[in-house]
């Protein structure tokens, strides 16, 4: 019963301490975003404890419960984000809900497979496939020191990855580019780093009310530091040196299943797939003609 209450008290004093934090650091909008997520977390997570309503669904972990935990960004706050249970995101629910249902290329696949600022919950996914290779790479050690699985991780900048050319069947990258700065020229090196015919999934986070993708002078801190703020009219554009297919929520999972695994429609797969080079086209032709 101590226990309890000194658990209660030491939390309660925690939302105080960090609201006034909040407040002069920030602002009040801030301050009031950060009680407002606060209670609600606490009452989503009192509801998921009484398991009386299990309205939503992990596919990732297969949890069920009231509801997810909301994300508290410091500028916004977001519903529905977080798995209470495995901690994973809309993005990797989706992409899970996608691999598992529609690409089979994943668990059929025997090659390299490259994981950027990689997600547990797709990891254990990923590595499901005992005949895939494969590696993690983050800009940041400390990630790499706790976010990737042993021996497996290895520290690179995306903009001049150190991976030779043709050499990568898989890669995945998601919520990354938005922190780089030359965010083309990324995407030109993960063209590089495949394989003619491998694959890059590609997962940015939108905001659905721009028209535009605009740019960032300064890494915002209160918005996990990004640089872009991606618009989907015009992000596919800058994939144009893979052949890639644009997969939205709607267009796999009916509405209830949008619903229970709460998958918002800013959440986009570009499944990018590397262009088999003429002249390797022209020497397969050849080469079938001469049989």
């Amino acid at each position: 019963m101590l226990t309890k209450v000194a658990r209660l008290l030491r939390y309660g004093f925690d939302i105080v301490q960090g609201f006034f934090i909040r407040l002069f650091t920030k602002g009040p909008n801030s301050a009031r975003i950060f009680l407002w997520v606060r209670a609600l977390n606490l009452t989503i997570s009192q509801l998921n404890k009484t398991g009386r309503s299990k309205r939503v669904e992990c596919p990732c972990c297969s949890w069920k419960g009231y509801d997810f935990l909301a994300d508290d960004t410091v500028k916004f706050w977001l519903p529905q984000v977080f798995c209470p249970s495995c901690g994973s995101h809309e993005r990797s629910r989706m992409l899970h809900l996608y691999l598992g249902r529609h690409d089979a290329r994943l668990g059929e696949t025997e090659g390299t497979l490259l994981h950027f600022a990689a997600e547990d919950d797709l990891r254990k996914l990923i590595r499901a496939n005992d005949r895939l290779n494969y590696f993690s790479t983050d800009i940041d050690p400390i990630a790499i020191k706790y976010r990737c699985a042993p021996g497996t991780g290895f520290m690179s900048d995306i903009q001049t990855l150190g991976v030779k050319t043709n050499s990568v069947d898989i890669i995945f990258c998601l919520h990354v580019l938005e922190h780089v700065r030359h965010d083309r020229d990324a995407i030109r090196e993960l063209s590089r780093a495949l394989k003619p015919g491998g694959i890059a999934y590609i997962m940015v986070p939108f905001d659905m009310t721009l028209k535009e993708t605009e740019e960032w002078k300064i890494p915002d801190p209160d918005i996990h530091y990004h640089i872009w703020a991606y618009a989907t009219p015009d992000f596919k554009y800058r994939l144009d040196c893979f052949d890639y297919q644009e997969i939205k929520p709607d267009t796999f999972l009916t509405e209830e299943e949008r619903r229970r695994f709460r998958i918002p429609p800013k959440e986009i797969i570009y499944r990018c797939v590397k262009q088999v080079e003429v002249e390797e086209k022209t020497e397969s032709s050849l080469e079938m003609s001469k049989a």
